[in-house]
This record gives C-alpha cells, sequence and structure tokens, in this order.
C-alpha cells in the first residue's frame, strides 16, 4: 500500500489488534534523531498507527513501504489527520525512524509528540528490551561475559533512578550520555543480549532501594568517590576504591586512555581564566591546591598579573574540554610554551570502571564480585516481574499491539 492511500478498513484489510492491558516500558526519547518538522517510519513487518486511548488502529502500510508524520503547532499530523499524540504498533521485530540526523530501527512501539512545530520521537519498550540496544553502546560486546553481565545490571539499575527525570519532555530516558546511549536493535549483538538475558530483572540495592550506579570509561587504577568528582555531593556507595589485584597491579591497565598526555599553550589558558576573573593578565603560575581521596585535583589556582582565580577540578576539564583533559586524575608541569597535562583515566571516575571490570572479569571474578568490589556496601536482588515497577512514576502504559489476520 502507498503511503498515500493509508485510510483503509482495517476489517477489510484483515488487520487486527491485541489489546495490551497496561505494560511496564521505558519510555526512551529518541533526541539523537533530532527534532525535525517531520519523521519517516517503516518497518519488516505490516505496521499501523493508534491514538492513545483510541478504539482501534486508524490507518495500516505494508512492509517495506513508509508512513509520514509531520508537526504543525502542537499537532501531530498523518495525511489530512492531526492528533495531540499518535503511537505506531508492527507485527515485525522494529520499525524505523529516519530524522534529520540518523535513521534508526527500534523494537516496542514508536510514539509521536509535538510543540511548537517540531516532533519528538519516542520509543516505548519493556526494560529488559531496551537495554538489548543500552549495553553493547555502553561496553564492548567483545568482553568477557561476566564483565558484560555487569555492566548489564549496573545499566538496568541506573535506568530505574533516572526514569521520570524528563518527564516534562514527554520522556523517561533519552538515548544519548545524559542517560545511556541507546542505538535500539541496530546495536544488539549475540554476546550482550546474553548477558541481559541471564541476569534479567537483577539490580543492585543500598539500604533495600536502587542505587545510582555510576560508571566510567577506566578510572586509572583509582576510582573516585562521588563528593571529589560532583562538587560534594554524592552516595555512601559510591566511594574510592584502589582497582588494582594482590600485586598491586591495576585491573584496567592497557586499556586506552589508562595514560594520557595534554600539552596546552600559556595563551589558551589566559584566555580560559580570563572569562573567569575580567583583567587576570598574563599566566605567572598553575598548580593544584587540593586532592581528593583517590588523587583526583579539587582544586586549581591561577595566578596571573592581575589576581587569582580558583577552580574545581571538574571546572577545568569543561574549560579545557572533557575530550583534552580526559580525567582530573593528573600531574601538572610547566614547559617552554604553556602547561603539560599528565593523567591517568577518562571519564568522572565514580563508581564502575568498565575497563576494569572487564580486567576483573578476565581475572575470574564474577560479575557480583565485580560490582560489589566498585559499589561500597550494596546488594544484588533479582525483581519479581519488571523492575520497572519500582521506579517513582507511574511505569505503565495502555498500548495495542497490531497484528494482521
Amino acid at each position: 500500500m502507498s503511503a498515500g492511500r493509508i485510510y483503509y478498513s482495517l476489517l477489510a484489510l484483515g488487520g487486527a489488534w491485541a489489546a495490551c492491558a497496561s505494560v511496564p516500558v521505558v519510555r526512551v526519547g529518541l533526541v539523537s534523531l533530532g527534532r525535525p518538522a517531520s519523521f519517516r517510519i517503516g518497518s519488516d513487518g505490516d505496521f499501523a498507527y493508534c491514538v492513545p486511548g483510541g478504539d482501534d488502529f486508524v490507518g495500516w502500510w505494508s512492509a517495506g513501504t513508509n508512513a509520514t508524520v509531520v508537526a504543525k503547532d502542537n499537532k501531530v499530523c498523518i495525511g489530512d489527520k492531526s492528533y495531540d499524540a499518535l503511537y505506531f504498533s508492527s507485527n515485525g521485530a522494529w520499525m524505523q525512524v529516519a530524522g534529520d540526523s540518523a535513521t534508526r530501527k527500534y523494537r516496542g512501539w514508536l510514539y509521536f509528540i509535538a510543540r511548537a512545530g517540531k516532533l519528538t520521537a519516542i520509543n516505548e519498550l519493556p526494560l529488559e528490551t531496551y537495554l538489548r540496544g543500552v549495553v553493547p553502546c555502553e561496553m564492548s560486546p567483545s568482553w568477557a561475559p561476566e564483565a558484560l553481565k555487569a555492566q548489564a545490571i549496573a545499566a538496568r539499575t541506573y535506568t530505574l533512578t533516572k526514569i521520570g527525570a524528563y518527564q516534562n519532555e514527554g520522556f523517561d530516558v533519552d538515548d544519548t550520555t545524559r542517560c545511556h546511549t541507546y542505538k535500539g536493535f541496530d546495536a544488539e549483538d549475540p554476546r550482550s543480549d546474553r548477558a541481559v538475558q541471564e541476569t534479567a530483572s537483577e539490580i543492585i540495592v543500598f539500604n533495600g532501594k536502587p542505587i545510582e550506579a555510576l560508571y566510567a570509561t577506566v578510572s586509572g587504577g583509582a576510582t573516585a568517590s562521588a563528593w571529589e568528582s560532583f562538587n560534594g555531593g554524592g552516595a555512601p556507595y559510591l566511594q574510592s576504591i584502589q582497582d588494582v589485584d594482590k600485586n598491586g597491579r591495576p585491573y584496567a591497565e592497557g586499556a586506552k586512555n589508562f595514560y594520557w598526555s595534554f600539552e596546552v599553550d600559556a595563551a589558551t589558558l589566559q584566555a580560559v581564566f580570563a572569562k573567569k576573573l575580567e583583567g587576570f593578565g598574563t599566566l605567572l603560575d598553575l598548580r593544584s591546591m587540593e586532592k581528593g581521596p583517590s588523587g583526583r585535583t579539587l582544586t586549581v589556582s591561577a595566578v596571573g598579573s592581575g589576581g587569582e582565580v580558583r577552580v574545581s577540578g571538574a571546572d577545568l576539564r569543561r574549560l579545557l574540554g572533557p575530550d583534552k583533559l580526559r580525567s582530573t586524575l593528573f600531574q601538572m608541569a610547566k614547559t617552554d610554551v604553556g602547561y603539560r597535562f599528565d593523567g591517568k583515566g577518562w571519564g568522572h571516575g565514580v563508581g564502575m570502571d568498565q575497563a576494569g571490570a572487564n580486567g576483573r572479569a578476565k581475572a575470574g571474578q564474577t560479575c557480583e564480585q565485580i560490582l560489589k568490589a566498585y559499589y561500597t556496601g550494596v546488594e544484588i536482588i533479582r525483581v519479581p516481574g519488571s523492575p520497572v515497577d519500582l521506579a517513582t512514576r507511574g511505569s505503565h502504559v495502555d498500548r495495542k499491539t497490531f497484528r494482521r489476520g
């Protein structure tokens, strides 16, 4: 059926739907696709759309064809119809969404809302299915199975603490590093799928509640406590640990960016500190003033001919660029042109060290041992049913599933 001929009777076409009474889902804002005025939707199976709360599907397309949704003010339009919101369901494995910046495939339902002539695409799907598109984006599927299982449990737990955080935007979490990188069906891998399946419904708790299971790419041999990376905040289970084996060898040694070096000229530094202090002048000295338990720099003093500026190590990373000053675990040395930073690790360093988790798994540790090493005083439990039910917001939506009969 062509996209322009959508308003057929589903009964005449042999379509049907199965009512889904109150399904626990994660609502993922597909912000990486952008917020265009229109999206194009396709599927590997027949698919249809429905209005939330409606009694039946309104339009139907066969596999391999496309539908287009368009935003007009705060309405979602398709053909000559307009709605406050609508969603799509397919009898295939996936639906595809093409936006301005990317085209990706997703399981579950696709939900669309409009604001000021721009569309937001939202993928609604069960938590375990969502994790299939998260884990391989956050950790290489080629890594040790127990590390992948630790990643699956950490990601599952962290998701629970984020649900509802972006409620004003119409979703629970988004598909970027603000929450988890999520690329849907396209990212799935049998190895990470197995890790998700084998840990189904397992989460990390502290005093009976799901933890904010933060993790970092590589921590440089010592993880950071939450308070030293986040300006004084943080939970008691996010403590600094020495991430080394019994011989003192870091579990992540040899990982990319375990060691790094970055040199910056004086003029660049002066420009950075001049934004903090008008009349800063010529840079005369730069030094670390305070270190945290992990050895990370908490405070940096920059002395100029016109005054002194003090910034946190985290702020200095932001000012110089987190892809250049890769962590706050560094030493500084003056050079002929400016300053050199010799450091270890990449990221905030709090919680599980992903490269270290892989090293621990290779050394024979189980996923539970790995997680308890990085998160102080926690327990790993299996939740009956869907862990999404533990989230603070109402996690159930009423959605119909399209079937071709």
